[in-house]
């Protein structure tokens, strides 16, 4: 119930900021996950795999402690991470 509830709010909020045509504008995501390999998904399942792969990253020691890892995307997390960040940007900036 809670994943419903979650894609419905997201939908409520995309279109009361975007408008109601906010699906037909948007593009699939190219999404790459820890394999390498890339998968298109639509911009929701984008930004919570974002969200989860970037909680985890923050919880690494290395991370934690050198805090600027993250910000230049030293390690293949990181750059990962700031990859599909930078996709997931480029959709929304398209709209």
């Amino acid at each position: 119930m809670s994943e419903y509830s979650n894609v419905m709010t997201f939908e409520i909020i995309s279109e009361i900021l975007f408008g109601c045509d906010i699906r037909d504008k948007l593009d699939l995501v190219n999404y790459t996950d820890s394999t390498g390999s890339v998968h298109k998904v639509n911009l929701y399942e984008c930004l919570m795999k974002i969200s989860h792969d970037c909680s985890f990253a923050s919880m690494k020691p290395l991370n934690v402690i050198f805090p600027w890892l993250v910000r230049f995307g030293v390690g293949s997390e990181n750059k990962r991470n700031n990859m599909n960040s930078d996709e997931f940007e480029r959709v929304i900036k398209d709209v």
